[in-house]
């Protein structure tokens, strides 16, 4: 007979703590491994704050239900991966359990491809192995070519390298099997941006609007397309409505003080600045954040001194250097392309490739 472990108990009070979350089916006898795992899953896909941290806690009492099941390591490893990708957890404590949890769910079934797609989330967010973490995406898709997360972080390191053709094509080919999918519908848009195709990214921005019209992930990467365009006024204002949307996002604020230091708003941005560095000394805050407020204003030496904090503190957003334009005041300076190549990654990326 299964009885109720003290850990599940621990993560109904946790899950209730947060707020927003469905507990009530873990409080009774639902305490099959198969059964946490899939209510892990769903929690992350919510890609919240709360669901992140409420999906790492279910993952691991799934792991503890059946040490056995590699799908539970797979979640505890892709919770981890984006709790520090999206600045919610240190990445010091949070990425090398991913990489650990992601090794021994392929120690368990080496054909199962979330876990190939979970180490190569880890491999190229955290030791930054491009080569490596190509593999394990390829394996993963050719092992299960519809599991769509690992199409679509292969098209964000691919990103990150500045292949956005390439990236381009990862996310198209994921919208055959999940075409009401926000992220990859924002990431075409943003990527297609990059290229320069204008045109063609606002039909994705559009498309992501159908499925959730008040995103700020939408908000916010529709106000980079205006900054590319040097459409400064538009992208502050949608930088803003982001900010609106989700004031507790440090990601939407960093943009906000960006674009406020591009207009001549210095004060305002200097208060951004001060109000990240708050929430920095309350908590953990990706030193990119504050970097981009720092590269807007002009403050080069701040702004390279908290790309190598960044370095120091294995800020995993420090692989998109080349592709955030929020970085391109920084470009001219030799630092930059030596901090590329310290990342890994060539001098030419973020450049818009040549047909």
């Amino acid at each position: 007979m299964k009885k109720t472990t003290p850990l599940l108990a621990l993560l109904a009070l946790a899950c209730a703590c947060q707020g927003g979350i469905d507990i009530a089916h873990l409080t009774g006898n639902q305490e099959d491994a198969r059964d946490l795992y899939e209510r892990g899953r769903s929690y992350w896909k919510s890609r919240t704050p709360q669901g992140l941290r409420a999906s790492l806690e279910v993952f691991e009492a799934a792991v503890e239900a059946d040490a056995e099941m590699a799908e539970a390591h797979a979640g505890v490893a892709d919770a981890a991966a984006l709790l520090a990708l999206y600045g919610l957890e240190p990445p010091q404590e949070m990425l090398p359990k991913a990489l650990r949890s992601a090794r021994t769910a392929l120690d368990l079934d080496a054909e199962l491809a979330s876990a190939h797609a979970s180490l190569g989330l880890a491999l190229y967010l955290y030791q930054r192995d491009f080569g490596a973490a190509e593999e394990s995406f390829q394996q993963a898709i050719l092992l299960d070519p519809s599991y769509v997360p690992a199409r679509q972080w292969y098209a964000m390191m691919l990103i990150a390298q500045g292949s956005y053709r390439q990236a381009a094509d990862q996310f198209r080919d994921s919208l055959q099997f999940e075409p009401d999918s926000l992220l990859t519908q924002v990431k075409l848009g943003s990527v297609t941006a990059a290229l320069g195709d204008a045109e063609q990214a606002r039909r994705h921005f559009q498309a992501a609007g159908r499925i959730a019209p008040r995103s700020s992930l939408l908000l916010r990467e529709t106000a980079l397309m205006h900054l590319r365009r040097g459409e400064l006024p538009e992208a502050l204002e949608i930088a803003r409505q982001a900010r609106d949307t989700a004031p507790e996002d440090p990601a939407n604020l960093a943009l906000f003080g960006h674009l406020l230091a591009r207009r001549g708003q210095a004060e305002q941005a200097r208060d951004i600045v001060a109000q990240l560095r708050s929430m920095n000394d309350e908590g953990y805050l990706p030193p990119t954040d504050l970097a981009q407020v720092l590269a807007g204003l002009g403050d080069v030496d701040q702004a390279f001194a908290e790309l190598e904090r960044a370095l120091e503190q294995d800020d995993p957003s420090i692989v998109y250097l080349g592709f955030k334009p929020t970085y391109h005041p920084l470009r001219s300076d030799p630092r930059f392309t030596r901090l590329l190549a310290r990342i890994g990654l060539p001098a030419s990326t973020g450049r818009i490739p040549q047909n």
